[in-house]
């Protein structure tokens, strides 16, 4: 005869993994499932999603961090909202199960929060000028930071660097224009317009 002992504890299954790897921006979604001790033969039996209780501490200093709270009604799936975490940082999220016989069983993961990309934007461009056009404005205002793009000091302490290219009609030449200091915009006078072009009638110059 096989008995199945009542001081085993549920087994759990994390899918995915033990490890994942996140961006602030984007939402966190874990979903675990634990099973009761069988006997041989029988299917597997779910323990109940009310029997689930998660919690994250840091990764490096084991400190808990109780203010990050599941947002999920099921509670076999743990989730946060985007801009909850925190960026160059890791998380170690637990699970803790416990079954009808008051037994407990806990498994872990490990979130990597990486750093996103910058964005950088610059409106104003695209467009054909001779010596005589106006005063023109390139604007990389609207560059922005996605991992801080929910709070109001997005891009504050932002170094904008310009460059500037000529693509026609001599591909690959310094433009006659040199940037100084850190600006977000650029502002071409008419006078400085015709020291870009050099004296030629017409040329393509790329800024970024």
């Amino acid at each position: 005869a096989v008995t199945v002992s009542k001081n085993s504890v549920p087994t759990i299954s994390i899918e995915g993994g033990t490890e994942r790897s996140v961006l602030r921006p984007n939402s966190l979604t874990v979903f675990a499932e634990a099973f009761g001790a069988v006997c041989p033969g029988e299917e597997p039996k779910i323990v109940p999603g009310k029997n689930y209780a998660w919690s994250v501490r840091d990764f490096e200093t084991e400190e808990e961090l109780p203010e990050l709270t599941s947002v999920s009604v099921d509670k076999r799936f743990f989730k946060l909202d985007p801009y909850t975490l925190e960026p160059s940082r890791s998380y170690t999220v637990e699970v803790t199960v416990t079954d009808s016989d008051g037994l407990t069983s806990s498994a872990a993961l490990t979130v990597e929060v990486g750093v996103s990309d910058l964005v950088a934007v610059v409106s104003g461009g695209s467009k054909v000028i001779s010596p005589k056009t106006p005063d023109v404005t390139l604007s990389a205002a609207s560059s922005f930071d996605p991992d801080r793009f929910d709070d109001g000091e997005n891009f504050e302490e932002a170094v904008f660097l310009w460059s500037c290219v000529e693509t026609d009609p001599i591909y690959g030449t310094a433009c006659n224009y040199e940037v100084e200091g850190n600006h977000p915009e650029l502002h071409f006078t008419e006078s400085q317009i015709s020291t870009l072009l050099a004296g030629a009638s017409a040329k393509t110059l790329s800024f970024s």
